[in-house]
């Protein structure tokens, strides 16, 4: 799933679809590209643990420069969607 976060957003609009998107678990895009509004790692805790219990991908767009070591923060979509791809096959490797 790919969330594109976009300058109209508000706060909460953006915790109700992340707590929607992340029961469903799957794999999830979240495109901070189109809005100025920062990645702040406390407000994920709760999504990044969730996609860490179930085994899913979180991966964040943004072309700032953020250096959190533990989140997955890629420039471009077309990264975002090979990332999430080679985290799949690495869990499937794992399962063998």
């Amino acid at each position: 799933m790919i969330l594109e976060i976009l300058p109209s957003d508000v706060k909460s609009n953006l915790i109700t679809e992340l707590n929607i998107l992340s029961r469903d678990k799957n794999n999830l895009i979240i495109d901070f590209s189109k809005t100025e509004l920062q990645i702040h790692k406390d407000f994920f805790k709760k999504i990044i643990k969730k996609q860490t219990l179930n085994k899913k991908s979180l991966v964040f767009v943004s072309d700032k420069y953020i250096n959190y070591d533990d989140l997955n923060i890629v420039p471009t979509l077309t990264e975002a969607i090979d990332f999430v791809e080679i985290e799949e096959i690495e869990r499937d490797i794992e399962r063998l």
